[in-house]
This record gives structure tokens, C-alpha cells and sequence, in this order.
């Protein structure tokens, strides 16, 4: 998901054919549900993170992209 995020910040496109929100017949948007079930999600709860290693990795990728983001250079 944060990969997703920092190439749509960036600009960066996939194409048509990649992109699994469209239907590729019809063009038209697909339903989430049916996404899911592309991608082979399956539902389950959510658990709180409580895990002081991935607070430290999460905390050290948010600095590392603000700092890219502030300065425009790659880190």
C-alpha cells in the first residue's frame, strides 16, 4: 500500500491493461468487492499495531519520504 501511495504521489501511471479498477471490456469501474476477489483478499479483523520494531520501521519510512518530499531528491 505505501509503495501504491508514493508512485500515485509521484505521478507514476500503470496502464490500462494493468490497472484492475477498470473492467477491461466495458471500461467501466469495477465494484470493490470484485477487486478483492481479483487480488485474492480475503476479509479478516483488523489488529492494532502494537509492535515497537514496526513503529520504528513505519516511523523511519514517513521521515525518509517527508525528507524526499521536502528537498525533491531521493534519499
Amino acid at each position: 500500500m505505501v509503495l501504491h501511495n508514493v508512485c500515485i504521489e509521484r505521478g507514476e501511471t500503470i496502464t490500462r491493461k494493468q490497472d484492475l479498477t477498470l473492467d477491461p471490456f466495458s471500461n467501466e469501474k469495477r465494484p470493490r468487492a470484485e477487486i478483492r476477489e481479483l487480488l485474492k483478499m480475503r476479509s479478516c479483523t483488523k489488529v492494532k499495531d502494537t509492535s515497537a520494531q514496526g513503529k520504528i520501521v513505519r516511523n523511519a519510512i514517513a521521515r525518509k519520504l517527508m525528507l524526499e518530499r521536502t528537498t525533491g531528491r531521493v534519499c
